[in-house]
């Protein structure tokens, strides 16, 4: 299910679903303020990570 709705979801970080977490808080430092907003709500309706969240949640 998570494949299919990254399809509808114009993510600023490519693959996101095939990322383990380190990869995706290696990126997160490289991203605007609104496109860590984007991500968290992906996160937040998907996987729910907490680690990933914390790190989205220090950077805004």
């Amino acid at each position: 299910m998570e494949a299919v709705e990254a399809k509808f979801v114009d993510l600023p970080i490519s693959t996101y679903g095939a990322l383990t977490v380190g990869e995706i808080n290696d990126r997160l430092d490289t991203l605007e303020s609104n496109e860590l907003k984007t991500i968290r709500r992906y996160e937040e309706g998907t996987k729910n990570r907490i680690t990933v969240i914390e790190k989205i949640d220090s950077l805004i």
